[in-house]
């Protein structure tokens, strides 16, 4: 005899087996006996035949007795006999269930059951499961039916599994799915794709590839993807395969082996999802690093898959719950309607924000040499091994040596001692000691124009014996977006030509260029090899020179000029160090480009031009290094938008945000050849020939650039949205989700750690245009285009109160990090509002709660102001924008901090950032560092960031003039010198103005003066 609520298996069949009793009979903890329907006719002094009426709702019994016998059954617990309930009725009370093996395998499946299981039970009816193969368990079903075993039957025939057939002429029938006409519960695959495509859609992928089988649900899956993409500025790719491992793997293969890939799949099947995870790792694809990947149906297989598999869940539990209350609607002879539940989403390792590109990591200990366009990253033992990810020769975005390795003896070769002696070259160190005598090895690498030298001079100490160099060397021309993590869609062709001394490798680009690289030895080898050569060194002191010189014809060889350049000593002799390490740093990074000298924006990923680093670069140096200012204003006038290309988000007026010239943007593999998504930098770029008109006074310098100013701010004019703010919205999929500074995808966050989503409109973005008007307003005035200034004083004014009005959080007293297109404010508390001190944009009597927010322990570290606050949900300190320090964004915060009269706060945030700088190898400060407090230790670096970077290295002069107040203002003819408490003595020397070069001496409130140009005056004034 079957309990009532029971889950029976069915003799023979394969599948699970599940025993649910759903009798509420225990008490205390423990199961007593069950009661009997002697035990409620008893308590209720009526006959048992009298309660077996009022069960099956039979004969004549009172209104008044029928409820007295129902109220003992509830309050005994009582269940009864089913064997004895069917025999009254003339019923099996039980219910088929048909489950394939695949639906047995989901996660979810025992809550189906549980839930399904209680509601029949509720009525007495019990479960006989029949799984297996379809039509094997329909035939099963069948046969029971006939039989009378079964009163009505669940199939749970997802997707069209087996038919119903003439089983609904004989016995009520439900369906958990798609069921062949009858009564259905069903999960809505719309919104099951809404949600995955949705959830890759938050994260910030833009290309998204959609994998489906051949199935009902399949049209429904595509319709609503393409309904979401074509919202959103995204691409969408589908492909359909077998359900199934095989079938995701090769869906898969066919959306990631081609140009250009997507990002983000959602898959319409776990299984299909565990074989995209499969595809990618052959294609050396990290997941979620590179690819995201969102399944459904919530199996344990892909929650156990690596990494488990982020799903779309069925509602399992209510599923079962009403199918249940369809089936006994069916039984009671109704017509039950067609149910849909509403899946979930279930997150789990396989989908993450959306990243360009992977940034390896790097090392900020090891040697970095460059001349001209040319740089070269090697490690501490002067090697070049491609194991590293990042070591190599690098020339116009393209890895001109892959491998140097040098060997005496087949033994690596450990430096006594590395120096960088110029920005261009290396000096290392070598003993080789053997029992009687002892070998020294000086070696200097040297990068020259068009070309590397590799200079060896040995000599012995005691008596000579026998050693052989070895040297390995080898070009694979890759791509820096390949080197990043983006695989090309194709190779071009490769060739090496090997002579005595002498071997050439040749990579004939898909673009058409040529590089080649050509290695010549002053001294034949002994031996020689595809890549590599040997010498036996001599007994007598010997010179060995090795020359590599290559061609990549994007980009000139020459060498960017030298700006004039200040000296500043500060009393702090460690600060100081800093300060020379950065001008070394910005001098190396120098580059011409667009008939420009610009730096180079850091080594070695960023080692281009970037609009917004140069501007800020420039603008932090000014006072020290106007020349710096001029190159990057005229390349990038030169480089401005000219016309509507959203590929690559150029627009008329716009600044260019990345020029790249590597095989990949050439032919269009990656959209950066010339790359305009930016948001900010035609702002600054407005600020920047403002201030180096102040600076510089120079007439024709702004005669010449005023042309592009103007038609920035025409750009700009036309970007205000319908808050009055300056956004952005990324024109095409392949391009930056987000187009601030913290342009990283999952930069943009909420106080509860969710992503917002463009469109955006960044607090700093909104400083950025105060600043760019007040400035042009400034500029025109002193032109004396009057009328013109102020109309550029009155949008000024219009940005400060959009801003303020959106921005404010009264709740934090502070302000938003962003604002989304709906008007939501991000909330978390982030470095962004320290910058809108900078540019002038908070309204005086909120500058007070906005320096106490950041000089709180929240934000400031002890080293820097961190990018987000470490109370905040989403905070990493070894994140790129989520709780880091970036020098940069500190600096220009401690020149708002002294802007805005908070001096203590000002000198303490230099004070803070100088000793960080100093603190690292060779006083470098690195592109970002670990958001840890003070009291942690450290400063820890960030494995990925540039170094040298040049943002970083123009923070450390930001700050030092921002610590003594140096100010020069050539329209004013003026210099001005404020020290803040804690400098100390201050000395400048070889200070650029107007032709000459001053010099200035600071020591407890006296100053002198020298080389001061005539008719320019001189105040030492009080912070």
């Amino acid at each position: 005899m079957c309990v009532g609520g029971k889950i029976i298996q069915e003799p023979g069949k394969r599948g699970i087996r599940a025993r649910l009793n759903a009798s509420p009979n225990v008490r205390g903890g423990e199961a007593g006996p069950a009661p009997s329907i002697e035990d409620v006719a008893k308590r209720a002094g009526v006959s048992i035949a009298t309660v077996s009426y009022v069960l099956n709702g039979r004969g004549r019994v009172s209104t008044a007795t029928r409820e007295r016998v129902s109220q003992i059954i509830r309050e005994i617990g009582y269940v009864p006999s089913a064997r004895g309930r069917s025999l009254a009725l003339g019923q099996a009370q039980t219910v088929g269930l048909v489950a394939s093996e695949f639906m047995t395998t989901s996660d979810g499946f025992m809550s189906l059951l549980g839930s399904l299981a209680s509601a029949l039970a509720e009525k007495g009816y019990h479960l006989l499961l029949l799984s297996g193969a379809g039509d094997d368990a329909l035939r099963s079903l069948r046969a029971v039916a006939s039989s009378g075993r079964v009163d009505g039957a669940i199939i749970m025939a997802l997707d069209g599994e087996g038919e119903v057939g003439d089983l609904s002429t004989r016995i009520p029938i439900v369906a958990i799915g798609s069921g062949g006409g009858c009564p259905s519960v069903e999960i809505d695959h719309s919104v099951a794709a809404e949600i995955a495509v949705g959830h890759l859609l938050d994260l910030g992928h833009q290309r998204l590839g959609l994998i489906t089988f051949p199935s009902q649900a399949a049209p429904v899956w595509r319709a609503a993807a393409e309904r979401l993409v074509a919202a959103s500025v995204g691409t969408l790719a589908s492909v359909e395969g077998e359900r199934g491992y095989r079938g995701g793997f090769e869906c898969a293969m066919t959306l990631l082996a081609g140009a250009g890939r997507p990002t983000g799949l959602a898959v319409m099947d776990d299984a299909m999802a565990e074989g995209a995870l499969a595809a990618a790792a052959n294609l050396g694809i990290g997941v979620p690093e590179q690819l995201s990947i969102v399944g459904f149906g919530d199996t344990h297989h892909g929650s156990q898959a690596l990494p488990p598999v982020t799903t779309i869940a069925p509602h399992w539990g209510a599923l079962g719950a009403a199918a249940g209350e369809m089936m006994l609607a069916a039984l009671a002879g109704e017509t039950p309607e067609r149910q849909v539940v509403r899946p979930a989403l279930v997150v789990r390792g396989s989908t993450a924000p959306a990243g360009s590109f992977a940034t390896p990591e790097t090392a900020i200990e090891e040697p970095v040499i460059k001349s001209g366009p040319a740089f070269a990253i090697w490690s501490e033992r002067l090697e070049i091994e491609p194991a590293s990810g990042r070591h190599g020769v690098y020339v116009g975005d393209t890895r001109m040596l892959s491998l140097y390795r040098a060997r005496l003896d087949g033994k690596p070769l450990l430096p006594l001692a590395v120096t960088s002696e110029t920005p261009e070259s290396v000096v290392a160190r070598y003993l080789s000691k053997t029992a009687a005598a002892t070998l020294s090895i000086v070696r200097q690498i040297r990068i020259i124009p068009g070309g590397m030298e590799d200079s060896w001079e040995w000599r012995w100490w005691g008596p000579p014996s026998e050693v052989v160099l070895d040297l390995a060397i080898a070009a694979d021309f890759q791509d820096i977006f390949a080197i990043r993590g983006m695989p090309p869609a194709g190779q071009g062709a490769f060739s090496i030509e090997n002579g005595e001394a002498s071997m050439t490798m040749r990579y004939g680009g898909r673009d058409g260029i040529e590089r080649r690289v050509t290695i010549v030895a002053d001294r034949e080898p002994e031996q020689s090899a595809e890549f590599g050569w040997s010498w036996r060194l001599p007994a007598e002191p010997g010179r060995l020179a090795v020359t590599a010189s290559w061609i990549n014809p994007v980009l000139p060889s020459e060498v960017s000029p030298q700006p004039s350049w200040a000296e500043v000593e500060l009393a702090n002799p460690e600060w100081s160090a800093v300060l020379s390490r950065s001008r070394a740093d910005l001098q190396m990074l120098g580059t011409l480009y667009a008939e420009g000298p610009v730096p180079m924006a850091g080594l070695p990923w960023f080692g281009t031009l970037f609009g917004r680093d140069a501007i800020v670069t420039a603008l932090e140096t000014l006072a020290v290094a106007p020349d710096l200012g001029v190159g990057v204003a005229r390349a990038l006038a030169r480089l401005q938008g000219s016309e509507v290309r959203p590929q690559t988000e150029e627009a008329p007026g716009k600044i260019i945000h990345e020029l790249r010239l590597g095989e990949m943007a050439r032919v269009g593999a990656v959209p950066f050849a010339r790359y305009y998504g930016s948001v900010d930098a035609t702002p600054l770029f407005v600020t920047l020939v403002a201030a180096l008109w102040k600076r510089t006074a120079d007439r024709e310098l702004l005669a010449e650039l005023l042309p592009a100013v103007e038609r920035a701010v025409a750009w700009l004019r036309s970007q205000r949205n319908s808050f009055g703010l300056f956004d952005f919205l990324p024109s095409h999929g392949e391009g930056l989700l987000v187009q601030s500074w913290k342009d990283s995808s999952d930069s943009m966050v909420f106080a509860d750690g969710s992503h917002g989503v463009p469109p955006l409109a960044v607090a700093e973005v909104q400083g950025y245009a105060f600043q760019a008007f007040s400035a042009l307003s400034g500029l025109l005035d002193s032109i004396g285009r009057g009328a013109e200034a102020k109309e550029a004083a009155a949008e000024a004014a219009a940005v400060r109160s959009a801003f303020h009005d959106a921005f404010w959080m009264p709740s934090r007293g502070y302000y938003a990090l962003a604002v989304d297109g709906r008007g939501r404010q991000l909330d978390a508390l982030s470095s962004d509002p320290g910058q809108c001190l900078w540019t002038g944009v908070i309204p005086e009597e909120f500058r007070g709660a906005t320096v106490r927010t950041l000089l709180s322990p929240s934000l400031f570290s002890g080293w820097g102001v961190r990018t987000l606050a470490s109370e905040e949900l989403a905070y990493d300190p070894y994140s790129y924008h989520r709780g880091s320090v970036w020098p940069h964004d500190s600096a220009l915060i401690c020149a708002g901090l002294r802007a805005v009269g908070a001096l203590e706060g000002a000198t303490r945030l230099a004070g803070g950032l100088l000793d960080a700088g100093s603190r690292f190898p060779s006083r470098r400060l690195p592109e970002l560092f670990s958001g840890e407090e003070r009291a942690a230790g450290g400063p820890f670096r960030y494995p990925g960031a540039c170094a040298p970077q040049a943002w970083a290295a123009g923070a450390a002069w930001l700050t030092a003039t921002t610590l003594i107040g140096l100010e020069v203002d050539a329209v004013g003819r003026r210099i001005r010198l404020s020290p803040l408490p804690g400098a100390g003595p201050v000395r400048i020397s070889r200070l650029p103005v107007g032709g000459s070069l001053v010099s200035i001496e600071c020591s407890e409130g006296e100053a002198t003066h020298s080389g001061l140009p005539e008719d320019w005056g001189f105040e030492l004034a009080p912070p």
